[in-house]
């Protein structure tokens, strides 16, 4: 079938984007960039109403104190959180509210058809109206981003058409035709994306990335029509579910065995490393995602080209890596024996935290790791960290100002200061206590003066209880 991109009429003004459709053989998909769209997905997801709400934008929000969820609007959000699971959860509200038209109208229409009564209206459009404009000023943040990630994929249309190709065989002929709604996600990377009620989403950040979500969640819709057979596989064995043997294939597929944008890392390796000897190992949803997904990628990848092979015939494969992992689990996630030494942490700019790692490596009072200031770093140390461990954050003004939400736990009260010292153009140092971790802040203008703030510091010392030898003592 060839390929073809087309403009659809939108059905009202409303909106200054119009659909764009893209045909990509067995997949046709109708892309659409709706701020009415936009709005209700953030402020779904700031409800936190389910396992799977994404977190990125209430950290952005919480960010900054003026648009930080009052109690006011978190009493709001908890009527949607009512509404969601009158609704059974997925399914619903996507039908109500992701569609080219405005939310007046989505919700009038709602209660006209019975889906929704006329007191939930009311308290959507309260929340709504309410915390709209906060959600407005965050989505401004990264506005093109969802236009760049529509270019970026109509230009590389030909690839997921052959994705499609290749998955609707294996899916015993389905074929999709669906609409996906683009988000703006703040942050320079995406956050994630859904497959319910019908439609697509896609979170896309400033670096406008993201095809590998996108496949991702079209995997799922091409899925879709034989849920039934996904459902009969997970109730062959205990413990299992069909979130489970779903998520594990669609994590095989993108990021494990498509992810345009990787570079020299495998992203589900990273995060099935990071996941060994965690404290929630295999009871974490994420991490067993992640572990039936890297387990069944090479068998997928032969299965999606072998035409004695389908959706029907692998599931059982699926459940039998699925039971072999959870056996492997007592052993991968027994309890580690750690040294009784506090530890302390040292992350940031690459080659300014070198001084001050070797320092206190060199001190021996405590065990201590190196890592730079990313995201992962900051899952990593979330799930290493216990009471007493210290943390030195290293970082240039332009690093601090780009600080991974991950981290931002450890600023605390030195907010004011940091932020104070970046505008002047000074280095710092400061001290602040984040839960029952001690932290220390280096930050200078840029490297060179970090690396001399680092070497010439005194303030490691004091953060990490090393007292001065005095008279040769």
């Amino acid at each position: 079938m060839p390929l073809l991109i087309a403009p659809v009429l939108a059905a009202t003004v409303a909106f200054v984007a119009p659909p764009v459709r893209m045909e990509a053989g067995p997949a046709t998909i109708t892309f659409h960039r709706s701020q009415a769209v936009q709005r209700f997905h953030v402020i779904d997801m700031l409800s936190e109403w389910g396992a799977y709400s994404h977190k990125q934008y209430a950290r952005a929000l919480a960010d900054k104190p003026a648009t930080a969820i009052t109690p006011e609007e978190r009493r709001l959000l908890e009527e949607h959180v009512k509404l969601r699971r009158r609704l059974g959860g997925y399914g619903l509200l996507e039908k109500i509210y992701y569609r080219d038209r405005g939310w007046e109208e989505a919700l009038d229409r709602a209660v006209t058809e019975g889906q929704i009564t006329a007191a939930e209206a009311f308290a959507e459009r309260a929340l709504i109206k309410v915390l709209g404009p906060k959600v407005d000023a965050l989505l401004r943040d990264n506005r093109d981003a969802p236009d760049h990630f529509l270019s970026d994929v109509l230009a590389h249309r030909a690839e997921v058409a052959a994705f499609a190709a290749r998955v609707s065989r294996f899916c015993m002929g389905a074929t999709v035709n669906i609409d996906a709604f683009l988000i703006a996600s703040p942050g320079q990377h995406g956050g994630g994306g859904g497959a319910s009620g019908g439609v697509l989403t896609v979170e896309v950040g400033a670096d406008a990335r993201g095809r590998q979500v996108l496949l991702h969640e079209l995997w799922h819709a091409f899925v879709a029509p034989h849920n039934a057979l996904v459902e009969a596989a997970a109730a062959t064995q205990p413990g299992l579910d069909y979130v489970q043997v779903s998520e594990g294939m669609a994590h095989a597929i993108a990021p494990g065995l498509y992810d345009p944008d990787r570079g020299a890392e495998d992203a589900l390796v990273d995060a099935v490393q990071r996941s060994i000897g965690a404290p929630d190992g295999w009871s974490n949803h994420r991490n067993r995602f992640n572990r039936v997904a890297l387990a069944i990628r090479p068998l997928l990848d032969a299965a999606l080209d072998d035409p004695a092979q389908t959706l029907a015939t692998f599931l059982p494969r699926v459940v039998d890596q699925w039971r072999a992992l959870q056996s492997l689990s007592l052993a991968l996630d027994r309890p580690v024996t750690h040294s009784s030494k506090a530890r302390c942490f040292v992350l940031g700019n690459r080659t300014a935290m070198t001084p001050v790692f070797e320092h206190v490596a060199a001190l021996q009072i405590m065990d201590v790791w190196g890592r730079p200031a990313e995201e992962r770093s900051a899952v990593e140390l979330a799930a290493r960290m216990r009471a007493g461990d210290r943390v030195i954050l290293v970082v240039t003004a332009a690093e601090w100002s780009k600080l991974p939400a991950g981290l931002q736990r450890f600023v605390g009260e030195a907010r004011v200061d940091l932020v104070a010292a970046a505008a002047a153009g000074a280095s710092i140092e400061r001290e602040v206590r984040a839960g029952d971790q001690t932290v220390l802040w280096l930050m200078a203008p840029d490297e060179a003066s970090l690396v001399a703030l680092g070497k010439k510091t005194t303030a490691v010392d004091r953060v990490l209880g090393v007292t001065a030898q005095v008279g040769g003592q």
